[in-house]
């Protein structure tokens, strides 16, 4: 789990800390390179600059699928090929100027953070991958859904700082601010609002769960979906914890106070 943590935040500095990041050629062609270590796809050799990050990724995907089932296989690959390409979308927004409206950055967010990538192979760990009838149940899909919506936008709140001074449109303070006559501030506050609410949802969802769904499982898929809710719960407190403490967030987009009311009940 460490090294795939670590590939992605390399991975996607590739494009945040270069002027790369907002170039659609280099975002399509790195895309086609790094998708082809799971789809078996053709394409170009990868650049300099990316074939590091191929070759890291080639081994990962050695280690990580060998005696898992292939329905699973499939799909980290599917949400790999759509969190890789999430960054030719981002490139064209910065490009274009133009930020997606809310609901939109909504969706692309789900898979430009690569949380359901990191709940995947929270399975591989756990050798207990979730059945495919499982993964499309309501009550799953939703946890699953608020856990990534809030470990996604609490990082948008603490990268905020930094993504809006180099005129990043991909962050929710930036996106608000773009359909209102809002301040940081204010975008900051909303996106705590509907941090709020995912958090309700999460613990919501994750009692009915518990109560609903897992007695009426057989015994492998009750202890399949204890172990992923249990990833999310972690991914979520972890997160946190990590961008409070992290250099890489040197900025806060909201101020302690908030943090205390906003995190408080998530960093235990």
């Amino acid at each position: 789990m460490a090294d795939w943590i670590g590939w992605l935040f390399a991975f996607d500095d590739v494009f945040d800390e270069s002027i790369d990041g907002c170039d659609q050629d280099f975002a399509i062609a790195t895309a086609a390179a790094t998708n082809t270590v799971y789809t078996g796809l053709p394409s170009a050799p990868p650049s300099p600059v990316v074939r590091p990050y191929v070759v890291a990724l080639e081994d990962l995907w050695e280690r990580t699928t060998q005696g898992m089932p292939a329905y699973w296989c499939r799909r980290l690959a599917n949400d790999m090929v759509d969190y890789v390409n999430s960054y030719r979308s981002h490139a064209l927004i910065n490009a274009s100027r133009i930020a997606l409206d809310e609901q939109s950055y909504r969706a692309h967010r789900l898979i430009s953070s690569a949380v359901f990538i990191t709940l995947d192979l929270g399975e591989a760990a756990a050798r207990r991958a979730l059945s495919e009838s499982l993964l499309v149940h309501p009550y799953i899909r939703a946890a699953r859904e608020a856990a990534n919506n809030i470990v996604s936008w609490s990082n948008d709140l603490y990268s905020a700082p930094k993504e809006l001074s180099l005129g990043d449109l991909c962050n929710y303070v930036a996106v608000l601010q773009s359909q209102g006559d809002l301040t940081t501030a204010q975008a900051a506050d909303r996106v705590s609002q509907y941090l709020h609410e995912e958090i309700a949802r999460f613990d919501q969802t994750k009692q009915l769960i518990h109560t609903h769904l897992i007695p009426r499982l057989p015994t492998e898929d009750q202890q399949g979906v204890i172990s992923m809710l249990d990833t999310c719960s972690n991914w979520i407190t972890g997160n946190v914890a990590w961008s409070l403490e992290t250099a890489r967030y040197a900025s806060r987009a909201i101020d302690m106070e908030r943090e205390k009311e906003v995190f408080g009940d998530l960093r235990t």
